[in-house]
């Protein structure tokens, strides 16, 4: 296979997967509904993936990178990071929703994951923060368990603030 239909492949099954987010819980959708939704095989599903937490930690990780190169090369402050996530979150809400109503633990460890990497490059304040802590690993599971539950609420509508305000609020909050 040419790295081309590989890439393709892959696209093609994130694309299904995210779709599927739109309209089922992450615990509902099996694998079967992948390979469906995205034309293929069950055994190319398994040739990239190890089950759907892989595909799914792969996909979190993908659009974090993404959030986070789009801030890092514009070096916007990171009030804009906060943006990008809350408008991310904002033009995702059910697959978010979906998501973190089932496996919640699992997309903080992926978060925290992610913090811990992006730490070491980032000069955010939070960044500064989890570099210089004695627990790295406990203030990246507190800022992202954090992150998370306040996206979902303001999701939600538990939150009766503009996406602005809450981006305001999580920059003073973490400076």
């Amino acid at each position: 296979m040419t790295r081309n239909s590989n890439i393709r492949t892959k696209r093609d099954i994130t694309n299904a997967f995210m779709e599927l987010l739109e309209t089922k819980s992450f615990s509902s959708i099996t694998i079967y509904d992948i390979c469906e939704k995205s034309l293929i095989h069950r055994s190319t599903f398994y040739r990239y993936y190890e089950d759907k937490y892989d595909l799914l930690s792969q996909v979190t990780t993908s659009i974090g990178n993404d959030l986070f190169q789009n801030v890092n090369s514009n070096r916007e402050s990171s009030h804009a990071f906060y943006e990008q996530i809350l408008d991310y979150v904002d033009e995702h809400k059910q697959p978010f929703l979906n998501i973190t109503n089932d496996v919640y633990n699992e997309l903080v460890k992926i978060g925290s994951r992610f913090l811990m990497e992006n730490s070491k490059v980032m000069d955010d304040p939070i960044s500064k923060k989890i570099r210089h802590s004695n627990y790295s690993k406990l203030a990246c599971d507190f800022y992202m368990s954090g992150l998370i539950e306040i996206f979902k609420n303001w999701v939600d509508g538990n939150y009766k603030i503009s996406k602005q305000e809450l981006t305001e609020t999580l920059q003073k909050l973490m400076e």
